[in-house]
């Protein structure tokens, strides 16, 4: 707008500036991304049209349009990245394992559609994360950072254990503490070896969990085994296949577990997961 001065022009397209910024950083969608970069880069020439008519501070916005094309790869990738968190979070809203792949299938199919637009870097990134096996029923939403490590819970867990008078009873005071520690799991190292050797004084429980319960029921002890899925979770994490493989292979044998089919099959797809992620062929 030419009856506009000279300093209210500048403000008004640096007032653009940081709109189009704030929504390169933060948007999942292909579309505003690639619309707002490009609104970017013109409203920094437009500026640069204004030097020596305005005194404009560091950086220069020619500086500042040389930075953000120089950096197009860098910001690329990390929009991929943070796009296929929210492909993951929503897919994780979604029950059933179909559910969850349309979610997938969607995102790839959106990405695709601005393929030519990626740098080649940024599309290497893509097809890594097309390519890679992912365990599609196991997907979970992010969690959002724990609260405040609570000591008093901790010391009241760790009673409950203490005052067990039954294998019953210590088996699920063992669960409890090895959950509240999983909570925190991101928060320091310790309590993921904490959870660790929770979940496995559990499992060696079992036993005589399952021998007390037929004694006072009659019948065996089946339930939801969560030592297993915990470990597991860990391990896959952490990348060590082999340890997720043996406590996949320990729970499908497991008599505590039942024969509930869709449990087989779920852990028969982590074990093919694993094994894969190995490089060894599965068939």
């Amino acid at each position: 707008d030419q009856s506009l001065s000279v300093e209210n022009q500048v403000y008004l397209i640096y007032c653009e500036i940081g709109n189009c910024k704030n929504r390169i950083q933060t948007c999942t969608d292909p579309e505003i991304y690639f619309k707002n970069y490009d609104e970017l880069l013109s409203f920094f020439r437009e500026l640069v049209t204004f030097e020596g008519l305005y005194n404009f501070h560091d950086p220069l916005p020619y500086d500042e349009l040389r930075y953000y094309k120089k950096n197009a790869n860098r910001l690329e990738q990390k929009f991929i990245y943070r796009s296929w968190e929210s492909c993951l979070n929503l897919a994780a809203t979604r029950k059933t394992p179909s559910g969850k792949q349309k979610i997938i299938q969607k995102y790839y199919f959106e990405m695709e559609q601005f393929r030519s637009r990626f740098t080649p870097e940024a599309v290497e990134v893509l097809d890594n994360l097309k390519n890679e096996p992912l365990d599609i029923e196991s997907i979970e939403r992010r969690q959002p950072p724990p609260p405040p490590f609570d000591f008093e819970k901790e010391r009241e867990l760790k009673r409950s254990i203490e005052d067990s008078k039954t294998s019953m009873d210590l088996y699920y005071a063992i669960m409890q503490l090895m959950l509240f520690y999983y909570r925190y799991r991101n928060s320091d190292q310790k309590y993921i070896d904490y959870c660790i050797k929770l979940c496995q004084a559990d499992i060696a429980l079992l036993p005589k969990v399952d021998q007390e319960f037929q004694q006072h029921y009659g019948r065996p002890f089946v339930a939801n085994l969560p030592a297993f899925d915990k470990l597991y979770s860990i391990y896959y994490k952490q990348r060590d296949y082999n340890n997720a493989i043996c406590i996949s292979q320990a729970y499908l044998h497991c008599p505590q577990r039942g024969s509930d089919a869709s449990s087989t099959s779920k852990i028969l797809k982590r074990i093919d997961l694993c094994r894969k992620k190995q490089g060894i062929c599965v068939g």
